[in-house]
């Protein structure tokens, strides 16, 4: 924020043109208010470029008269004390896949093939992808993530023809353990949070 002030004070056009980036992208986060579908943490990553840019474009305005050395010391704790910080966080958090989500991906990675995964537990599906490289239904990323289709005739209503799994390549379905078997498949897995049935036609 100190960079856009500064930016604004100076109005270069290279600021102006990072200034108005920034706010463009700031603004566009708030598209779901709007009724947009927009991932705003996602986009909240490109606005870290014209925010850093200003940022240090607000560093190498300062000028020290005297001492630059304890200018350049300053500088040097700041980046230390980022630095620990950074790493001290990353050691803390742990990560939000459980030990049965894990265990099921690891499953997919030595037993799974090319057809598409349909989940019950979206959180389990990044996952799989990552893992394994299965694609799912949804909520994976990269290749993993496949076009849009109703999972939920798969996984609660169970209301899909053998037309229906050939059509979406589907080939998996995992439930929760206490969920009936869907038809057209069978168990080919279970652990203590999941079943995965091969569906079969």
């Amino acid at each position: 924020m100190a960079g856009i002030v500064h930016a604004a004070g100076r109005r270069e056009k290279k600021d102006v043109i990072m200034a108005v980036w920034s706010v463009f992208v700031l603004a566009l986060t708030a598209g779901h208010l709007l009724g947009l579908k927009v991932l705003s943490d996602r986009i909240l990553y490109f606005a870290l470029f014209p925010m850093a840019t200003l940022g240090a474009a607000l560093l190498t305005s300062i000028r020290i008269t005297n001492g630059k050395w304890s200018f350049y010391a300053i500088i040097l704790l700041i980046s230390l004390y980022c630095i620990y910080d950074g790493y001290s966080l990353a050691s803390f958090i742990k990560p939000a896949v459980s030990d049965s989500e894990l265990d099921i991906a690891e499953w997919f990675k030595y037993n799974g093939d090319h057809k598409t995964v349909v989940v019950s537990d979206y959180r389990i599906q990044p996952a799989i992808v990552a893992v394994s490289g299965q694609p799912v239904s949804a909520g994976g990323y990269g290749p993993g993530t496949i076009r849009s289709l109703n999972a939920e005739k798969y996984i609660s209503s169970f209301d899909y023809t053998k037309h229906d799994i050939m059509r979406d390549r589907v080939g998996y379905i995992i439930l929760d353990n206490e969920d009936r078997t869907p038809p057209y498949s069978r168990l080919v897995y279970r652990n203590r949070d999941f079943s995965v049935y091969r569906v079969n036609v």
